[in-house]
């Protein structure tokens, strides 16, 4: 939770004011989950902050929602496009939605900041007052869309030109080079006929909050594996776990 908080601060998602008079102050909420490798081991335990989108009111608190998200046939195409030209295949992992900003709207404190905090950071949160939400946080109905906006403007600004046919695929072509990127919300797809390309995308990028997760290993529930003239996709752990839950 710590650090999840800490994140947040850092990213200026919210600054504290009054309650406002005319406005309605949406709730929030810790969520702890556990993410598993492909193997289905702990890779890490990690803390959400989440707004309670649900309490949202439309037109006031936000206008549209939706947002694309890729394919899976499109994923499908560009690993068979990268086996064909010999593309390198990388994934990055972005703190989506808090790179999107947000229109006017009010959270509530969050719950256990004492235990978290010490007591000179207290002090500049009163328990009185409420947070002016920056950026988008999850939970809030209209984050993805926020995000897939932003996303969608530096990719352009870099001269990626969207597909026609799924509007989550961008591609660049740079002489003999190309360069695809897939979206799917967070889950960013790069595949690029010329490394230090690729490196120059990820760095310009890099101003999102990400990680850079090399070789494409792990993505959306399947598991990759890249050879110099093969890329496989299976999801045999999802398999046997429904397997196993269903019997």
């Amino acid at each position: 939770m710590r650090k999840e908080f800490d994140a947040l601060m850092k990213n200026e998602t919210w600054t504290v004011v009054d309650r406002p008079k005319d406005r309605k102050v949406i709730g929030c909420r810790w969520v702890l989950r556990t993410k598993l490798n492909v193997d289905g081991l702990i890779e890490r335990r990690k803390a959400r902050l989440v707004a309670k989108g649900f309490a949202q009111c439309r037109y006031t608190d936000f206008n549209e929602t939706f947002a694309f998200v890729a394919r899976a046939e499109s994923i499908r195409l560009v690993m068979a496009l990268a086996v064909g030209k010999g593309l390198e295949v990388h994934q990055l992992d972005f703190v989506a939605y808090l790179n999107g900003d947000i229109e006017e709207l009010y959270m509530e404190i969050p719950d256990h900041l004492p235990s978290i905090l010490s007591e000179a950071e207290l002090q500049r949160i009163p328990q009185n007052k409420v947070l002016k939400l920056k950026k988008a946080l999850y939970g809030l109905k209209q984050s993805g869309r926020q995000w897939f906006t932003k996303l969608d403007e530096r990719l352009k600004s870099m001269r990626f030109k969207q597909s026609g046919a799924d509007s989550c695929v961008y591609t660049l072509q740079n002489g003999n080079d190309i360069t695809i990127v897939v979206i799917y919300v967070d889950d960013v797809i790069i595949a690029a006929s010329n490394i230090e390309e690729m490196n120059e995308i990820k760095r310009q990028l890099s101003s999102f909050e990400m990680k850079d997760l090399g070789r494409i290993h792990h993505c959306l529930g399947i598991r990759f594996t890249q050879t110099n003239d093969s890329i496989t996709m299976d999801q045999e752990k999802y398999t046997e776990e429904v397997l196993e839950k269903y019997n």
